[in-house]
């Protein structure tokens, strides 16, 4: 991962929405607008922090816009991992003002978090015990999916570390994540370990 072009290419390869894919596009055009390069290859480790600055410059006033663009950064980022560079990006998008964003940008690690648990457990370790709702919620859903996917032993250790007595609120949340399972197909493959995890949870910390 050498340059913006090449976290591009990683997204394409991830097969997004073909409206995702020219947003994405589009995005890598503006940057080489604003930094008066002649091709995104050119925007390396050097530029990756600026450039939810250069987002907010290129578009102003207009803040959904900006906002909707950074958007698209985040999940370039997300579904990559934030690494190799991108992590200073990632932490900037984290800490926008736009609260939509911030929400957006931290549930973008889903897409990874099984290939990348231990990046993915720093951000839930960090947001779980957050003063915004939205974003401990968003750590919870991110717990859920990896206790109920091929992390379940990872999970149950890291659970058990952070859910003592004085800190159970969080296995509530996950929980109730967990819970969403009641609404899938009897058949499907996914059910099964969200029963595990759910049976689990309770019985360990008394929900």
């Amino acid at each position: 991962m050498q340059n913006l072009q090449d976290l591009h290419d990683f997204y394409i390869d991830t097969k997004p929405s073909p409206g995702k894919i020219k947003a994405a596009s589009s995005l890598l055009i503006r940057l080489c607008k604003v930094l008066n390069l002649s091709s995104p290859e050119k925007i390396t480790n050097d530029y990756y922090k600026e450039i939810p600055k250069m987002i907010d410059q290129y578009h102003g006033s207009s803040r959904n816009q900006a906002a909707q663009d950074k958007s698209v950064l985040a999940e370039m980022i997300g579904r990559y991992s934030p690494k190799d560079g991108w992590e200073a990006t990632f932490d900037i998008l984290l800490d926008d003002k736009d609260e939509n964003l911030r929400q957006f940008t931290l549930h973008t690690l889903e897409f990874s978090e099984n290939e990348n648990p231990e990046i993915s457990l720093n951000y839930i370790e960090k947001y779980k015990d957050n003063p915004e709702t939205t974003m401990r919620h968003v750590a919870a859903h991110l717990t859920a999916a990896l206790l109920t996917g091929k992390h379940f032993e990872l999970m149950k250790k890291k659970l058990e570390l952070w859910c003592d007595n004085n800190h159970q609120h969080f296995a509530k949340d996950v929980l109730k994540g967990i819970r969403n399972c009641d609404d899938m197909k009897p058949k499907s493959p996914n059910r099964r370990s969200c029963e595990k995890a759910r049976e689990w949870l309770t019985n360990r910390f008394n929900l």
